[in-house]
């Protein structure tokens, strides 16, 4: 399965520009929203909280990149 996402606006063109990484990390960041975590961004680490479990746990924008990477290997 070969899934090319490209998204760009500029501010003369009106075209944004995400890259599949990019979308990649917000649709994890949107699946644990909807899974019932509270995510926040502290600097360059994501917190990730489930209330309800009393769980939170740590994640740096560089570990996400790789975890993304590697769950997400039919998006080559």
């Amino acid at each position: 399965m070969n899934l090319q996402i490209l998204i760009k606006i500029d501010d003369k063109t009106q075209q944004l520009d995400l890259d599949n990484l990019e979308i990649q990390k917000m649709l994890f960041i949107y699946n644990a929203l909807e899974d019932g975590w509270k995510v926040e961004k502290e600097k360059n680490t994501f917190v990730f909280i489930k209330p309800h479990e009393k769980k939170k746990e740590y994640f740096t924008d560089d570990y996400l990149k790789e975890f993304i990477k590697k769950q997400f290997r039919f998006l080559k």
